[in-house]
């Protein structure tokens, strides 16, 4: 590790021992094909972060003109469900985190792997994990699904390899 990288802040102690890997997985078997690389390439001195994105619960009427039977032609924007004290169920971060464990027992990740949950935009949430885990390279399966997904609904990868600032390893 040179001074440059000290004085930078870019390289950490824990770091040192190995890079930081950020696995990018969702419940796809292409999620653990990528973790399962990731392991094999960078080995057990690296540090991983296995990361899952799910979606907000969201109401589709929100208490706008629909919850109220009136009808307009346009769509209206959803909106969350609030969540009550007394509500027992996990956090749709707490469900996105278990689903990281999962994946990253599944993949047999070493001992110290971070797993990570988040909601909300995948491709945002994984750039911004990648830049507070200070990740050497981000991890993550192709997705690519069928030509009719592809049509409305891009791979997550393709969006993280044009904007990511951090080097992508795209497994197939």
């Amino acid at each position: 590790m040179s001074d440059a990288d000290t004085a930078n802040g870019e390289r950490t102690m824990m770091e040192a021992a190995g890079p930081c890997v950020l696995v990018a997985v969702d419940e796809s078997a292409g999620a653990l094909r990528a973790a399962r690389c990731a392991r094999r390439l960078f080995g057990r001195d690296a540090h991983y972060v296995v990361m899952n994105v799910g979606a907000r619960e969201i109401d589709p009427f929100g208490a706008g003109p629909m919850a109220l039977g009136g009808v307009y032609p346009l769509a209206a924007p959803y909106l969350e469900v609030p969540r009550r004290q007394d509500d027992d169920r996990p956090s749709d971060v707490d469900v996105a985190q278990a689903e990281a464990e999962k994946v990253a027992d599944r993949a047999g990740m070493p001992d110290g792997t971070t797993p990570l949950g988040a909601v909300g935009d995948p491709v945002d949430q994984i750039l911004e994990a990648a830049r507070i885990e200070s990740a050497d390279v981000i991890v993550i399966g192709s997705g690519e699904g069928s030509w009719w997904q592809r049509l409305f609904d891009p791979p997550v990868s393709k969006s993280i390899l044009r904007n990511a600032e951090t080097p992508v390893l795209v497994v197939p």
